[in-house]
């Protein structure tokens, strides 16, 4: 079993499980296809919530993988993640796969490597996609200050109105009645 690298297209994306020594585990199932048509599948960890969820911790292969393919971190999602899956369709990946058996011994062609063939690299994360710990939250901030200024001028807006939606516009520059001649400084 040799280790090939190749470009793979990401064609599909769905929930499975696979058989381990422990029983039936829970993963997300990333479906590759090469330009010469061949399927390469990924495997990424999951863990099933009491409520039903699929969650991945926030520094995982997923949750890492995410962040450099689609250049955000929502974090608050991963304890969502299945609804993040169907986000790594179209992406390009440089992937590393050697041929594995599956339970009914059909040959398959499994991802050991992959990573997206355009990183996306943040102040908040690494060239690999791991958190950074202790990084300010600019872009958050300026998000919610943006927020509390568009509430205020929305609610002054509300308040006073638009003073000149009533009013016919008159265009800008001279006077409708100005009459250059009559004034006291024309020679």
């Amino acid at each position: 079993m040799q280790n090939t690298s190749i470009k793979g297209t990401c064609a599909n994306t769905k929930v499975g499980s696979i058989a381990v020594k422990g029983g039936i585990k829970p993963v997300f199932i990333i479906e590759l296809i090469t330009d010469s048509g061949e399927l390469l599948v990924k495997f990424f960890n999951v863990q099933r919530t009491k409520k039903g969820n699929y969650a991945v911790g926030r520094n995982s292969d997923f949750a890492r993988l995410y962040r450099i393919t689609t250049g955000s971190n929502p974090a608050g999602r991963f304890s969502r993640a299945d609804r993040l899956l169907g986000h790594f369709k179209g992406y390009e990946f440089s992937v590393e796969y050697i041929e594995a058996l599956d339970k009914l011994n059909n040959i398959y062609q499994k991802v050991t490597a992959i990573k997206p063939l355009n990183p996306i690299v943040s102040e908040g994360w690494t060239v690999t996609g791991h958190i950074i710990k202790n990084v300010s939250q600019k872009g958050k901030n300026l998000a919610t200050n943006c927020q509390r200024d568009g509430n205020f001028l929305a609610k002054t807006w509300q308040k006073f109105g638009n003073c000149d939606q009533h009013q016919a516009q008159i265009d800008q520059g001279l006077e409708q009645e100005f009459d250059p001649t009559q004034h006291p400084t024309y020679l």
